[in-house]
């Protein structure tokens, strides 16, 4: 299977994830993803598996990747482009508040590992369940947030 399909596979999930938890108001159920894709948990946690790999990226990237935004420390380039950090703090806080509201084990993992840069192999030992359980928590949680930001996104473009 090429990447490109993986790549498409990814996008389809985060879209399913944003319009249901957008619905429902509140971080889908596994049961509720599958649903509205018209596939098993078991078929989800399978392509959960997947594209986790795609979805190992870190949230700086993400963020670079899919914002314009120059995150670098240089003092002439924030003068030059001050929105560009707004926008990036404006980013944050979302991430943040998204972040809290993603369910429990998922919040974890992504706390773990974005803020205290541990490994998934630590964090799933810390957690007392498998690295590939880690590596889904993960996926699913990035998808969620990758949801969350991609709405605020059309604002912040306006």
């Amino acid at each position: 299977m090429g990447a490109k399909s993986l790549r498409q596979k990814n996008k389809e999930l985060e879209k399913v994830y944003a319009e249901v938890e957008n619905e429902l108001g509140r971080s889908a159920s596994d049961k509720e993803v599958a649903d509205k894709l018209g596939i098993s948990v078991d078929e989800l946690n399978k392509l959960l598996s997947e594209v986790n790999l795609s979805s190992m990226i870190s949230l700086e990237e993400f963020l670079e990747q899919n914002y314009e935004i120059g995150v670098t420390t240089a003092p002439e380039s924030r003068e030059e482009k001050p929105e560009g950090y707004i926008e990036m703090a404006e980013l944050r806080e979302i991430l943040v508040d998204a972040i809290g509201k993603l369910p429990e084990k998922e919040k974890m993992v992504v706390s773990l590992y974005y803020f205290e840069d541990l490994t998934l192999k630590e964090i799933s030992a810390i957690m007392k369940v498998s690295e590939s359980r880690i590596s889904q928590l993960h996926t699913k949680a990035i998808l969620r947030l990758r949801g969350k930001l991609a709405r605020h996104k059309s604002i912040l473009s306006d």
